[in-house]
């Protein structure tokens, strides 16, 4: 009888240990979209910085609408929502278009997605490529997301494409800074050929790992002599009933 007391002390108390100790380990990850007014459904461009040229017509400047209306070509209304973000994608250059958002990196980043939405229609004349570029920077360092060429001497529609990047490492490493998302369109001639721009749906999706209560050596000690407490008084009063 003793050793079978001592066999069910053992795992009650082992079991006592671990259910506590599920309720002290690792939170889910939590997820939270760092980007603000993404969709432009405030319908201005609320939370973004711009670089602005002060021209219109064919050198439009970053502008929220629900039409596509923007420069010399409009483009196509949003996919989502109500409103999107346009720029005429010429002018006179050099010049470029710019959009930024910033935003402080928190601790224990396990995932990164950044994605947005972008549509274009170009007839480039000029003899220098056109470029769509999306960067994350900080004070000493940028990472380019991505970069789109559109060539010179040539005529394209592009509809609306969604795009995705991990950009994970990037964060990781620069934990405690303030970084900054930069959408631009860079304009390398003055007037080589109408074009008109469109940027929508733009998220920053990140997943983190909330901090770990561990406990204490201490803590454990005491979980098994809760365990220990609550089969002695069982004994006790198995042995005075009978």
């Amino acid at each position: 009888m003793t050793t079978n007391f001592l066999k069910k002390l053992s795992i009650a108390t082992v079991s006592t240990a671990a259910i506590s100790l599920s309720f002290l380990g690792a939170n889910p990850a939590q997820a939270a979209n760092l980007i603000n007014n993404g969709g432009f459904e405030t319908g201005n461009l609320t939370d973004w910085s711009v670089t602005n040229n002060g021209s219109g017509g064919c050198d439009t400047d970053w502008n929220v609408n629900s039409t596509g209306t923007t420069g010399c070509f409009g483009r196509q209304s949003a996919t989502e929502g109500t409103y999107a973000a346009y720029n005429s994608f010429d002018g006179d250059g050099p010049q470029e278009f710019r959009l930024e958002q910033s935003f402080s990196i928190a601790e224990n980043v396990e995932s990164a997605i950044l994605s947005w939405s972008d549509t274009a229609v170009t007839q480039i004349f000029g003899s220098l490529d056109r470029h769509f570029r999306v960067d994350l920077f900080t004070d000493s360092d940028v990472f380019n997301v991505f970069d789109l060429a559109f060539e010179a001497g040539t005529v394209g529609e592009y509809n609306w494409t969604a795009r995705s990047f991990d950009v994970t490492s990037f964060l990781q490493a620069n934990i405690g800074k303030e970084v900054t998302l930069a959408f631009s369109n860079q304009i390398p001639q003055s007037f080589s050929g109408p074009a008109g721009f469109g940027l929508d749906n733009i998220a920053l999706n990140v997943e983190f790992q909330e901090s770990q209560a561990v406990p204490e050596p201490g803590t454990i000690a005491a979980l098994g002599l809760i365990g220990l407490g609550g089969l002695l008084t069982k004994k006790k009063l198995n042995a005075s009933e009978n």
